[in-house]
């Protein structure tokens, strides 16, 4: 088996590499960093959902109607017959201003510690990828970092060989790594799968499985690029299994306000919104789980594929995707 190459996710990049960005399929020597870039960003949904919740407007009205229903009982009586001059000397109305406070801060923790609870399914969700790997890359990743070798070509030349690890190995090239500084910043996987909603064999659905990225590199534009890989990605497989039309989906939560923008750009649609069976998460702050998709036509002159676009769709521009109004 390759040696894996380790990396720590808490530690910030080292100066002394050269500041030059490459690209790379997932090989095996890189199974372990990129399985922790996917689990990273799935745990940080939490916190992005925690976030969401806390500053919500659901949130605030049910601490100030607390802390203030609160403290107009414990402190009317105070504005009512002291001078408000008197007010900050008086012991009682401090006692009591100071216990509306301490009161306030105590129901804006229960609320914290409520949707913590709701949201630990996210974290959860994140932590049993280190054993269903499969479930984030479309194949056994513990399994593809045991293989002898990186690279298809490597492992050709291997005197013992046999399908099934050559075909393991061929799933790499569903899978892109963001490489800076010598240190993977972003991963993105793809999987495919024939169309169930059509009925001919040459339509084909790709799934964009995963994807993870240093969270301060997040806002760096490499969702970006991530993304326009998998769509030329996408191209190759059109043209590999002759397919009539693909679609690319991506499953995310609505709270991912961090990317969905970048797919946005990219003329991604959403095409189906699914609430959270959560009463408190899905009724009362609208979560929903959406479906996000742009279709591929093969080009029948050439083999090629195209982006399925509408009419009044703008020229391409420079990274060769088109753009709609």
């Amino acid at each position: 088996m390759v040696i894996q190459k380790e990396f720590d996710l808490t530690v910030g990049l080292s100066e002394d590499k050269e500041a030059v960005v490459s690209y790379s399929d997932l090989t095996p020597e890189y199974s372990t960093i990129s399985l922790n870039l996917v689990i990273d960003r799935r745990r940080n949904l939490q916190a992005l959902l925690n976030k969401k919740l806390l500053w919500s407007a659901p949130c605030w009205v049910g601490v100030l109607s607390i802390s203030l229903g609160y403290g107009y009982f414990k402190l009317a009586d105070y504005f009512k017959y002291v001078p408000l001059q008197e007010l900050i000397l008086n012991n009682n109305f401090r006692y009591e201003l100071i216990s509306t406070l301490i009161l306030a801060g105590m129901v804006f923790s229960i609320f914290f510690a409520l949707f913590a609870l709701k949201t630990e399914f996210l974290r959860a969700d994140a932590d049993k990828l280190v054993e269903e790997s499969e479930e984030a890359f479309g194949f056994d990743l513990k399994a593809y970092s045991n293989l002898p070798v990186n690279t298809v070509d490597d492992y050709k030349s291997l005197s013992k060989t046999n399908d099934k690890e050559l075909e393991l190995l061929e799933n790499g090239k569903n899978s892109q790594i963001v490489i800076y500084r010598e240190t993977p910043i972003a991963v993105i996987s793809l999987v495919v799968d024939k169309d169930p909603n059509q009925t001919n064999n040459s339509s084909y659905v790709v799934r964009i499985q995963s994807f993870g990225i240093r969270r301060v590199y997040v806002k760096s534009g490499i969702m970006k690029e991530l993304l326009i890989w998998a769509l030329y990605r996408t191209r190759t497989i059109v043209e590999t299994l002759n397919a009539s039309e693909v679609l690319v989906l991506c499953e995310l939560y609505s709270f991912e306000k961090d990317v969905i923008p970048t797919f946005q750009e990219l003329t991604f649609k959403k095409i189906s919104s699914r609430p959270l069976k959560d009463w408190l998460l899905g009724s009362i702050y609208g979560v929903t789980q959406d479906t996000w998709a742009i279709g591929l036509l093969a080009d029948g002159q050439d083999g090629s594929s195209k982006e399925a676009v509408s009419s009044d769709s703008k020229s391409a521009d420079p990274s060769g995707l088109r753009k709609r109004n």
